[in-house]
């Protein structure tokens, strides 16, 4: 007795003299960041402009406004990035003054202060067509937390996406992906003793934005991409979907009716691709046994008017080459891909009451 109750009194001395450990965590003052594109796709084009942030600072980026931005190509053409706020500029490119594949690209940066930054030149390569992007059922193990922040594996039904690509070049095939994605579904709601159907589309789960992806195309057979896993969409985060109605109405029943995915394929330098590289592979690093290794992230911008200024970011210039397709998978693991010329028309915001005419339904 006199042993244990001194086990019991040593636990206590112990509980009572624990403290809670706060490591020190450096503090980095903060840098720029620049990361920005031009293409040979009309539309809007994109430079970002902002300061890093150390570990405890709140989570959003400072950008910098006021800056001069422009991209000048080798023939000494100009074009002028217009201040968007808060870091962002932009560029609206016509068919007139896309980027050529075989010119190259500089983009400067002037900041409020005078300071200057430049890109090395980008070579535009060309981007081969995408030859397909089909979807596979499959089960992954995923490290996951629970609601008390404890980190456990669990086991997700999904679709895994296939990427397949067609090789042009001997040499140098660096592709880095951006995609976006929307469920269908169909839900039947009631009101008072009658019955009406609506259709609607909403935006993938966010944990599927901002996931980069790359390829480099060298290491396969013939510069072909053969059977590359884009992602791995799960099940329950495209088929759990309540809609918001009225509440006048009820919501009878609501299916699933599949997923539309277009995926962009933008062609890159080397240095390019191996920013965002070793940026995808920071991102997947889980720590453990066997994941990818850290790796600091080198960029393509220097600081001209100071070369001991700090600066981390990257500037492309890419053919893009662009891919509709629509997908379905059922309850039971069976999985459909159709390619589409475009997108249907898309209800967002509001709801389709009776079924659109380009609404795509599922084929079982």
């Amino acid at each position: 007795m006199t042993r244990i109750l001194f086990i019991i009194t040593g636990l206590i001395f112990l509980v009572g003299c624990s403290e809670v450990y706060e490591p020190d965590i450096e503090r980095v003052d903060p840098f720029l960041n620049i990361e920005g594109y031009i293409s040979t796709k009309p539309g809007l084009q994109y430079v970002y402009i902002r300061y890093s942030r150390s570990y405890n600072d709140r989570p959003y980026f400072t950008g910098e406004s006021g800056a001069t931005v422009f991209v000048t190509d080798n023939n000494g053409n100009r074009n002028n990035y217009e201040d968007f706020g808060n870091g962002v500029y932009r560029l609206e490119l016509t068919e007139e003054n896309v980027a050529e594949i075989g010119s190259s690209y500089t983009l400067e940066v002037i900041t409020r202060d005078g300071t200057i930054y430049r890109s090395t030149p980008q070579q535009v390569v060309p981007s081969p067509e995408i030859h397909d992007l089909y979807c596979e059922f499959d089960r992954q193990t995923i490290l996951t937390e629970n609601t008390y922040g404890e980190a456990f594996e669990q086991e997700y039904e999904g679709i895994n996406l296939i990427l397949e690509t067609n090789g042009i070049l001997t040499s140098d095939n660096y592709y880095l992906y951006h995609y976006i994605g929307y469920e269908e579904h169909h839900s039947m709601i009631r009101y008072d003793v009658s019955e009406f159907n609506i259709y609607r589309h909403r935006r993938l789960s966010g944990k599927y934005f901002n996931i980069i992806h790359t390829v480099n195309a060298d290491e396969f057979g013939n510069f072909e991409v053969r059977n590359d896993k884009l992602m791995f969409i799960i099940t329950d985060d495209m088929t759990n979907y309540n809609p918001i109605i009225p509440d006048t109405f009820s919501v009878t029943g609501t299916q699933f009716e599949g997923l539309l995915f277009k995926l962009e394929q933008s062609s890159l330098s080397s240095d390019a691709y191996t920013y965002y590289r070793d940026a995808e592979r920071q991102l997947e690093a889980e720590g453990r046994l066997f994941d990818p290794t850290l790796a600091q992230v080198t960029g393509n911008i220097q600081c001209i008017s100071n070369p001991d200024e700090k600066v981390i970011g990257v500037f492309y210039a890419a053919d893009v080459s662009d891919y509709y397709t629509y997908m379905f998978v059922d309850y039971e693991g069976q999985t459909y891909t159709d390619r589409l010329d475009s997108f249907p028309e898309l209800w967002l915001d509001t709801c389709s009451w009776g079924i659109p005419d380009d609404w795509i339904s599922p084929p079982f």
